[in-house]
Formats: C-alpha cells, structure tokens, sequence
C-alpha cells in the first residue's frame, strides 16, 4: 500500500475528492495533483477555496512523506497554512507542492512547503499557499 492509499485510510473524505498525487521525473523536487473542477466547484462555478486549502494541504503532506521516503505515515503535521487567492479557476486545477526549507527546532523537524494551484487549461496562477509542518517524535 502506498502512502497515498495510507492517507486516504486515515482520512476517508479524501476518498470522495476523487484525485491523487504524482510526480513528475522531468520535474525533480515537486509533487502534483490534479483535481477535477466537476467535484470541487463552489456555486459560481469556480474552485471552491475549502478544496484549495485542504488539497494544499494534504499534498505538501504526501509531497514530504515522499521525500523523506517513509515506508509508512510519517507522524506529521500542519503547524501553519496561509493561502493567497490571487484569481478564480473556472477549469479542472492543477496543484504543485514542493519544500522551500527544512530545518530542525527544538529536536523536532520542520518543513516549509510552497504549494501553487493552477487553472489546468491556461496555466495561469490562480492560489499559492505557504505551508509549515512539524515532524513528530519518529
């Protein structure tokens, strides 16, 4: 079982979103998802922001569990989330994730993630979100 498939076991409304990460060789440090404007739109038709905020996080999750090529979930979490809107994505988004910083604090690991959405049809930016996450006791 992949970490993915583990993730989702843990937490099942992953399940309904109906999406899954991949990465890229071409494309080394950065983890990707694309998420179908179909099940995540709000009531103007455009990506729902609780669906950005909650992919953001969750892939900067999968993106460092990858990294740290754990063979099951890595006891981590979110410390901090801030998500700049900057358009509305009326298509299909597509998420990036990748770490800007690791750095260990008070014998606890820490993991800066940057993680961009995009319109998937017209590549323009369209939310970014700067993500902390702690690594708990291994």
């Amino acid at each position: 079982m992949n970490t993915w498939q583990q993730l989702i076991q843990e937490i099942p409304l992953l399940q309904a979103l109906d999406t899954s990460p991949y990465q890229l060789p071409s494309v080394a440090g950065a983890s990707f998802l694309l998420a179908p404007i179909a099940l995540h739109r709000n009531h103007k038709l455009t990506v729902f922001g609780g669906s950005i905020s909650l992919l953001t996080t969750t892939l900067g999750w999968f993106h460092i569990a990858q990294q740290g090529q754990h063979a099951t979930l890595p006891p981590l979490v979110i410390r901090s989330q801030q998500v700049e809107f900057v358009r509305l994505i009326s298509n299909d988004a597509l998420f990036n994730a990748y770490i800007t910083e690791a750095s260990q604090h008070r014998q606890r690991r820490r993991f800066k993630v940057t993680a961009n959405v995009y319109n998937a049809s017209t590549g323009i930016l369209g939310a970014t979100a700067k993500l902390e996450y702690v690594l708990l006791d291994d």
